[in-house]
């Protein structure tokens, strides 16, 4: 039956991760983001942590 079958697994590019976290962070409400792009939750917070890590990973690399 239809129950029983997984859902098909989705992949996302990273400039379309790069634009939900744009929205995001632009003050967008993350339910509209999760429902216009009809994502799960978790790909938005992981876009948005990553994001965030690769600043601060970037912010702390010395300047040479």
């Amino acid at each position: 039956t239809n129950e029983n079958r997984a859902k098909a697994r989705r992949t996302f590019t990273p400039e379309l991760k790069q634009q939900i976290v744009q929205l995001y962070h632009s003050g967008k409400r993350k339910c509209d983001i999760l429902r216009e792009y009809d994502i799960a939750s978790s790909l938005l917070d992981g876009a948005v942590f990553t994001t965030l890590r690769l600043s601060t990973i970037l912010l702390a690399a010395p300047l040479v």
